[in-house]
């Protein structure tokens, strides 16, 4: 057969664009496909205020970064809301903290806007998997179980089981936001 040939992956061949919606205020990030953040911004612009005004201001900021960059295309979107998110659809859902996003199609806006794919997660699960990564050991992809739990304006928990998210009925699991103990 042939000879083998080496391949190296470049991770500056595109860029994924991270939003981060917090109750108060928004982070927006580009970052190489590495995971490297190549520009960071915060906005004060969070979940409690008027869904357009997030979403007009995020806009302006990702158009300015984007026309700025030298990494590649866009290639992706994930964004991390602070309350439940449907499966598969990326809808906010139930959302004491949300309460004017609900059904608010964030995905639709973002793939039409910016034409790529577009991932909405809770914050916690994010939080969850980024944590099961970095604890792996070498060789492995990620932990495969694990529970992270987030406290911030409000309190909410990542289930990672066999290496995956456990998102539950409405996704509300990890929800413990309002459970008495």
């Amino acid at each position: 057969g042939r000879p083998a040939q080496g391949f190296a992956f470049n991770p500056d061949a595109a860029c994924i664009l991270s939003i981060d919606i917090a109750t108060a205020h928004t982070t927006l990030a580009l970052c190489t496909l590495d995971g490297r953040i190549l520009s960071s911004h915060q906005i004060p612009y969070g979940a409690e205020h008027d869904p357009h005004t997030v979403l007009s201001e995020q806009c302006t900021i990702i158009d300015e970064t984007l026309a700025n960059t030298t990494h590649g295309i866009l290639c992706a979107a994930s964004i991390a809301v602070t309350t439940r998110v449907e499966e598969p659809t990326g809808q906010i859902i139930e959302a004491p903290v949300m309460r004017r996003w609900e059904r608010l199609d964030l995905p639709g806006f973002f793939n039409n806007r910016y034409h790529v794919p577009v991932y909405v997660e809770n914050d916690a699960n994010i939080r969850a998997l980024y944590k099961a990564r970095k604890l792996a050991r070498p060789g492995e992809r990620q932990v495969a179980d694990l529970i992270y739990v987030h406290a911030g304006m409000g309190l909410g928990a990542g289930i990672i089981s066999h290496g995956e998210i456990l998102h539950g009925a409405f996704g509300g699991a990890g929800d413990i936001g309002h459970i008495h103990v």
